[in-house]
């Protein structure tokens, strides 16, 4: 094999000694560079892999706030309609009250005017029978051309009020 080798330009020993450098060569890039890249890379893999991670866990997160905030929010605008509807409650309740004293006091009024009224028709008709009296009075006084004692007048005046 010695000759076989020799005739195609190979020598055995040169041979023999690049591949043991060869290998030396691929056993020194396999523990100093290879290893460490590999290192490198699993690491930045982890890396990434966590940062995936993460932003699921963020997202999640995210997805529970909003569906948080719309909880709030419903519950916010219910309230707010909860209070609006009270409101309009209590404002047509007040509205009823209002109109039930204002109905109540223009039913006061009317009667306190019905009775000003009343006073003062007795008081006109009061003031009337004394004129009429002085009248039927002055009027007999002058048919009977007889002048009359103030008693006598205040009598006659008092039977002419009696008959009215």
């Amino acid at each position: 094999m010695e000759e076989l080798l020799k005739n195609l330009g190979i020598n055995w020993k040169l041979l023999l000694a690049q591949i043991v450098n060869f290998a030396i060569l691929l056993f020194l890039l396999k523990k100093l560079l290879y290893k460490p890249i590999l290192k490198i890379l699993e690491e930045r893999r982890n890396k990434i892999n966590e940062g995936l991670k993460r932003a699921e866990e963020i997202e999640t997160k995210v997805n529970e706030i909003k569906k948080t905030r719309e909880g709030i929010l419903n519950r916010a605008n219910q309230k707010a309609e909860d209070i609006l509807v009270q409101a309009r409650k209590l404002a047509e309740e007040r509205k009823k009250e209002i109109l039930s004293q204002a109905q109540e006091d223009g039913k006061e009024l009317l009667k306190r005017e019905e009775i000003a009224a009343i006073q003062q028709k007795e008081k006109i008709m009061t003031e009337t029978k004394g004129e009429i009296a002085n009248l039927i009075a002055l009027v007999a006084g002058k048919l009977l051309k007889e002048k009359l004692s103030e008693d006598k007048e205040r009598e006659l005046a008092q039977e002419a009020l009696s008959k009215l």
